[in-house]
């Protein structure tokens, strides 16, 4: 063997051993850091986020006109329409109203002067007339145990920002509880933002009498990792 293959052999075995490392160093991040955003994990996002329809419409101005309707007729009739009543003589008032036209729900944040709450709204519109078909309490952020009558319905709203890939996942289905809806309202609903967070809500209906317990998990599906966050709830089903 010549000195010129010598140098040709030394200087493959050299490269050899550098991607070697590469490939090791690679793989150490990734087993370290699952979460580490890589071009191919930042495409599964945006994927994820165009298809449960987060990103913005090119089709969305009739509909952003209902959602303006919608958001006025609530604002206007919120005393006759929120499902309690308010305290110490005082009158409901919306801070906010976030509607999803899509599935004929708006979110509503109303108060009294002395506490505030949120409910979801399902309504019908049609030939301009909003017909509200049911106001649904929502579960305060810090309730674990929530007592409620067989056959009725309640919603948890928990703030989401889907577009980053994570999503608030529930697998509520049994003889006593059912998920009826589930949705997602951005926080800014005068532009479809892409990037904007909000809020994700479910709906769910009781069926019979006793004990369930909900758990929901903010996670990416696509992820074999604990969930970043849950939320579990006991329902008392009388």
């Amino acid at each position: 063997m010549n000195i010129e293959q010598s140098k040709i052999k030394t200087i493959s075995i050299v490269a050899i051993l550098l991607l070697a490392c590469v490939w090791v160093l690679v793989f150490f991040v990734m087993k370290k850091y699952p979460n580490f955003n890589t071009s191919e994990e930042q495409s599964k996002v945006s994927e994820y986020a165009q298809e449960e329809e987060y990103v913005a419409d090119e089709n969305a101005k009739p509909l952003q006109d209902e959602a303006e309707q919608v958001s006025e007729f609530i604002k206007e009739n919120i005393s006759s329409y929120a499902p309690e009543d308010p305290v110490l003589g005082g009158s409901w008032y919306t801070t906010s109203v976030m509607v999803d036209y899509e599935n004929d729900i708006a979110l509503v944040f109303y108060e009294d002067g002395h506490i505030a709450r949120k409910a979801v709204f399902e309504y019908f519109f049609g030939t301009g007339v909003v017909n509200i078909v049911s106001s649904i309490r929502v579960i305060e952020d810090d309730e674990e145990i929530f007592e409620i009558g067989s056959g009725q319905k309640i919603a948890v709203v928990l703030e989401s920002n889907p577009t980053t890939g994570f999503d608030w996942m529930t697998e509520a289905e049994s003889e006593k509880i059912l998920k009826a809806k589930e949705g997602f309202l951005r926080s800014d609903t005068s532009e479809s933002l892409v990037g904007s967070g909000g809020f994700k809500y479910f709906i769910f209906e009781t069926l019979e009498q006793g004990e369930e317990e909900v758990k929901l998990s903010y996670l990416r599906p696509w992820e074999s990792v604990m969930p970043e966050k849950t939320k579990t709830i006991k329902f008392i089903i009388k």
